[in-house]
């Protein structure tokens, strides 16, 4: 019995699994919500926090916020009362300090913007994260892994796949295997990077020119080894 065991463990479990369901509900509402306001009484997502089979109705954008949030500061107190320390978490997995990334991007779309810079400045002093150079950005994206962790320590949540598999994020856009490309960048996208692309990091990182296909931009963001999104 892991309550009655290890409850510090118990408490690593269900904070990640708090932190997950919140991620789920802002994905979605940032897909399909209506506004971004935390207060909008407009259409959301529908409100899921059990796994029996059902047709919920959409509830509002300020309601699937109060969800995110109540989900989130769960977390963040049971990750304070877990087994281990948050910096033996893998990056595969949820940890506060992930909790508190996700925490200040959701309070930037809602437009709390206090909030969203005193969780990114604590993500950004924590002494496990530090920004990768200029020259190594791309390198997060396509870079090898040692045990299940990046290189990178700018990175601090990622997602696992096995190489070939057709699951993972990113293999709608291109699938390793076959080097398949379901998609291309739009102009309107390219000509974000001005006249001079290349001097944008993310630019290097994220397309690149296929000889293969006449010149043409496609996305490299996806060709990573085996390893992690």
């Amino acid at each position: 019995d892991i309550e009655e065991d290890v409850p510090g463990r118990k408490n690593r479990l269900k904070a990640q699994a708090y932190a997950l369901r919140a991620f789920a509900h802002f994905d979605l509402l940032r897909a399909f919500g209506q506004s971004y306001d935390r207060n909008s009484t407009e259409l959301g997502v529908p409100i899921k926090t059990d796994i029996e089979i059902s047709l919920p109705d959409r509830a509002t954008v300020q309601e699937v916020y109060d969800q995110i949030f109540a989900d989130l500061n769960e977390s963040m107190t049971l990750f304070d009362n877990m087994d281990i320390g948050d910096d033996e978490i893998p990056t595969t997995f949820f940890s506060k300090l992930a909790a508190q990334a996700l925490l200040a991007r959701i309070s930037l779309y809602a437009g709390m913007d206090t909030e969203a810079v005193n969780y990114a400045t604590t993500v950004i002093n924590s002494a496990r994260t530090g920004f990768v150079s200029r020259n190594n950005y791309p390198l997060v994206w396509s870079q090898e892994k040692v045990d299940g962790t990046s290189l990178a320590s700018e990175v601090i949540f990622e997602i696992a796949f096995t190489f070939g598999q057709d699951s993972r994020i990113g293999s709608p856009i291109y699938f390793v295997p076959n080097n398949r490309v379901a998609f291309r960048p739009s102009s309107l996208w390219l000509d974000l990077f001005g006249a001079t692309p290349s001097n944008d990091a993310r630019y290097n990182a994220y397309v690149r020119a296929d000889s293969r296909r006449g010149g043409a931009i496609i996305p490299s963001k996806y060709e990573a080894n085996d390893g992690f999104l």
